[in-house]
């Protein structure tokens, strides 16, 4: 009984280093208030989809699909919501860019797009930069060279 004892616990030891359990759940790390979809009479899905991040001055911005808004961040932690109905964020795939003092904005449309700029735009105030593009845009990415020239 004496040798049985200490050989159980010894078991026993083993058999809890053994149950470390692993994790199954992945949560996004980026804890946004995004929301449900505004069509569905269900809504199932959350919507946010297309994101495009942006750096202008200090901060970044996010700009994502069908979203009502945009977001702001100083430390890419902690992000606040901008509501705004001055730009079209119920359309898909947003794209923006930092040039100088001004942040632009796009977004994709089927449509002659307009494209919007702001030197506020944790304001929500922005302005329109090219009243309509020549052909429609879809999921359109700005890319500005080296040489300051501005791709769509």
């Amino acid at each position: 009984m004496n040798k049985i004892l200490p050989a159980l616990a010894l078991l026993m030891a083993f058999a809890a280093c053994s149950t470390e359990q692993t994790l199954n759940t992945i949560c996004n790390p980026m804890d946004l208030a995004y929301r449900f979809a505004l069509e569905d009479p269900y809504p199932s899905r959350r919507e946010a989809a297309d994101p495009s991040v942006v750096r202008f001055r200090d901060d970044f911005f996010l700009f994502a699909s069908k979203s009502g808004g945009y977001w702001w961040s100083d430390n890419l932690a902690d992000w606040n919501f901008v509501q705004t109905d001055q730009i079209p964020t119920e359309e898909y795939a947003p794209t923006a860019v930092a040039i100088d003092d001004t942040l632009f904005f796009l977004a994709s449309s089927n449509q002659k797009s307009t494209i919007y700029k702001s030197a506020h735009p944790l304001s929500g105030t922005w302005e329109v930069a090219v009243e309509a593009l020549q052909v429609p845009v879809w999921d359109p990415v700005f890319f500005l060279d080296d040489d300051w020239r501005l791709y769509l």
